[in-house]
C-alpha cells in the first residue's frame, strides 16, 4: 500500500499455517528501493483480477480466462531437510519420490525445525 510518500508492504507466506507476519514501512526518498516497490505496486494492481473472474473460476471449474499466465516457479528443499518432511504430509505429496503421501497425525503447535 502506498500512501503519499509512505509505502507499506505485507510480506504474507504463501500457503503456510497461520497469519501471521510483519510489515515494512519504507518512506518514498527517490532511492532505487523506494523505485522498486513503487513500480511493483503499480505492476500487481496492473495485472490484479476482479473478484468476478475469480468467484466464476469456482464456480466453474472449466472457467479460464485468455489474460492468465499458466506459469509457476518453486523452491525445493532436499528431502532431508526438517521443513520438506514436515510440508510433504501437509501438502500431500513427496516431490523427490514423485507420490501421494498420507497426512500424518501431529501437534503442529509443538513443531520445531
Amino acid at each position: 500500500m502506498i500512501f503519499d510518500n509512505d509505502i507499506f508492504m505485507y510480506p504474507y507466506a504463501y500457503q503456510v499455517l497461520g497469519n501471521i507476519s510483519f510489515i515494512l514501512h519504507l518512506r518514498n526518498d527517490g532511492s532505487e528501493k523506494a523505485r522498486f516497490f513503487i513500480s511493483n505496486a503499480k505492476r500487481i494492481h496492473r495485472d490484479a483480477v476482479p473478484a468476478r473472474e475469480v468467484i466464476a473460476a469456482r464456480a466453474n471449474r472449466r472457467f479460464y480466462s485468455d489474460k492468465w499466465i499458466a506459469a509457476a516457479v518453486y523452491i525445493v528443499p532436499e528431502a532431508s531437510d526438517p521443513l520438506y518432511k514436515f510440508g510433504s504430509p501437509i501438502l500431500g505429496y513427496d516431490i523427490w519420490q514423485q507420490k501421494s503421501v498420507e497426512a500424518e497425525t501431529q501437534d503442529i503447535a509443538n513443531v520445531r525445525a
